[in-house]
């Protein structure tokens, strides 16, 4: 029994001692750093993890009455999202799973055949062991291991800033498809009132039938084209409400405002951001720091690891009890290890390592590149609907709705013919109608501008190592 308790006592202490490196602590892992101060480290709000949330801000989602709040909505209830945060939550489990000890090894063995000694015969046998790695290898698989949740967190808010984007993208749809409505409608009207100022012509002698029937067949046209754009309001509100993880039917109000707001940082300051906020550029970054750790962790597999062991014998009593030690079990200490004796096997792991991580550097160096490329196209698009906006807003459609009331007074006193109104009419609708969708498409190219950037409060901040750098001494 003394033995027993021995062998407990002695396998509780290894065990112990064991679970940390007192002149090389491990440092702690923050799985999700902030980009800067004020940015938030937390995932958004989740109708799958937050169900029973009833606090007004999220009860106050349920009817979005702002673009913020079909983007809150949007990722309040988006499926997409919660998988992307359930895989971090899963990577995230990994760390301290890549910094634990083996577990331990309870070893029974019972003798088929006693086997007789002068102090009695031996019955079976019961020990414990531990395999100890080096600390440096288990603090290597964590870092590998943190490096990764956090490349998965970054995945996570590369989904977050993709599902802001597309329902900015859908509510601009929308917008513009609201505002075009609003202004045939007007169109219409003002055309009626052609329609009644060729009439009165009519009447008096001064028009003729023709002029009257063209002016019937632009008010059918202008008609027909104003019911066909209210029914495709149905197949744009059921793109926003998929997004929204919503029934397809569910109605929109009609979005008066929606004014893309001002863009004053310089191009190469953009592309120069993009580096440390770009999810994609990030997440690889943090992939090849955890490539640099298992490179370590290949390394450490070719040395020798230790596995210590306590053992004891069950033994009987001797057949002549006078015998001194007569039934006393046996306590063992027991070393035991590994022969890495092959090379080859070891040297491919270490090269493996290091071609998977010359690769991930690689690729964030193209996809640098081909952002860049994308970033200087959303930006000269930007740029490009701004000027068109200003130009029809401030200066074309001033001058055509200038035009046809001065075109409106000629017909009216017979200067002017017909045609002459119904150009100075098609060309301010042509104007309105531009002007439109110059700042949608302006709205959009700075949707997917913040999206290539990867601005949102979620984001991570790139290790203030070199991530990317290749050191030849690791060959």
């Amino acid at each position: 029994m003394d033995n027993i308790m021995l062998l407990a006592c002695a396998s509780a202490l290894m065990l112990t001692s064991c679970t940390s490196d007192p002149l090389a602590p491990r440092p702690t892992h923050t799985l999700t750093r902030s980009l800067n101060e004020t940015a938030a480290d937390r995932a958004v709000p989740s109708r799958f993890r937050d169900a029973d949330d009833t606090s007004p801000s999220t009860l106050s989602m349920s009817e979005p009455s702002s673009p913020d709040d079909f983007v809150r909505l949007a990722l309040y209830r988006s499926p997409e999202l919660e998988r992307s945060y359930q895989q971090w939550v899963a990577m995230s489990q990994r760390v301290p799973q890549a910094g634990a000890l083996p577990d331990p090894r309870l070893n029974v063995r019972f003798f088929a055949n006693e086997v007789e000694t002068r102090v009695g015969a031996q019955q079976a046998r019961i020990g414990v062991s531990q395999q100890l790695p080096w600390s440096g290898k288990l603090r290597a698989s964590e870092v590998a291991a943190a490096a990764e949740a956090r490349a998965a967190w970054v995945r996570y808010t590369a989904i977050e800033r993709s599902i802001t984007r597309r329902v900015v993208t859908a509510l601009y749809a929308i917008h513009e498809l609201d505002a075009t409505i609003d202004i045939t409608r007007e169109s219409l009207e003002l055309l009626s009132s052609f329609e009644d100022s060729v009439r009165s012509r009519f009447r008096v002698g001064g028009g003729s039938q023709s002029d009257l029937v063209r002016t019937q067949v632009e008010l059918g046209m202008l008609d027909d084209r104003l019911v066909s754009l209210r029914s495709s309001r149905s197949t744009l509100v059921a793109q926003l409400n998929a997004l929204l993880d919503r029934p397809h039917d569910t109605p929109v109000a009609p979005i008066t405002e929606l004014s893309p707001p001002p863009l004053d940082t310089p191009l190469d300051e953009l592309i120069t951001q993009t580096q440390r906020t770009n999810p994609l550029l990030v997440s690889l970054s943090e992939r090849v720091i955890a490539e640099q750790s298992r490179t370590k962790v290949a390394r450490y597999a070719s040395k020798p690891e230790l596995t210590l062991g306590v053992e004891t014998i069950f033994t009987d009593d001797a057949i002549n009890p006078s015998i001194a030690e007569s039934g006393d079990d046996p306590l063992l200490l027991t070393f035991s290890v590994n022969l890495p004796i092959w090379r080859d096997k070891y040297n491919a792991q270490v090269q493996e390592s290091i071609a998977k991580r010359l690769a991930l550097a690689y690729e964030r160096e193209s996809a640098f590149n081909d952002l860049s490329a994308r970033i200087v196209r959303s930006h000269f698009d930007y740029t490009d609907a701004q000027r068109r906006a200003k130009l029809y807003e401030h200066t074309l459609i001033p001058k055509a709705t200038e035009s046809i009331q001065s075109t409106l007074a000629s017909f009216r006193t017979g200067t002017d013919g017909f045609t002459d109104l119904l150009d100075a009419q098609r060309t301010l609708l042509e104007f309105q109608l531009n002007a439109l969708r110059a700042r949608t498409a302006q709205g959009i190219a700075l949707a997917r501008l913040h999206e290539l950037i990867g601005i949102t409060d979620a984001s991570v901040e790139q290790t203030k190592t070199n991530p990317i750098s290749t050191p030849e001494t690791d060959r």
